[in-house]
């Protein structure tokens, strides 16, 4: 967290998006989407807090993932219901994402640098990296 004034906290990844539009996190702040959820939407959600807790678990075996899955999107339930979804399809299509998860943190959670864990910076220039450690969770 960066405190610019005690009563208004801006996050890293706020101030980090900052960087393509110094309008953007005032406006993502003031500005609250008012609109019904999308499956994009509603996914994008689920799977964020799979990756959160399989990052903070270390864990990304099929077992562990299909657990967290079933127990996440349990709390999901309105959500398929307000988008239409039917909520055992739901669980099906995140499971079958499983796969992505594994091969991303099986390039990128190391202790090292694997070869393959190369990205470009905004300058083309490429970097390798690991995620070796997770020191805390943003929470917003």
């Amino acid at each position: 967290m960066l405190i610019l004034h005690p009563d208004h906290l801006v996050s890293a990844t706020v101030v980090g998006d900052s960087f393509s539009c110094t309008r953007r996190a005032v406006l993502q702040d003031r500005v609250k989407a008012t609109n019904d959820a999308s499956e994009a939407q509603v996914y994008g959600h689920i799977l964020h807090e799979i990756f959160q807790e399989a990052l903070k678990a270390n864990r990304w075996d099929d077992e562990w993932l299909h657990k967290r899955i079933e127990t996440i999107a349990s709390r999901y339930l309105e959500s398929f219901f307000e988008i239409n979804l039917d909520p055992i399809l739901a669980v099906d299509q995140l499971k079958s994402k499983s796969f992505a998860l594994q091969s991303w943190a099986e390039i990128f959670v190391s202790a090292k640098p694997r070869a393959e864990a190369a990205i470009k910076d905004r300058n083309g220039a490429l970097s390798t990296i690991s995620v070796n450690k997770l020191l805390e969770v943003e929470e917003k």
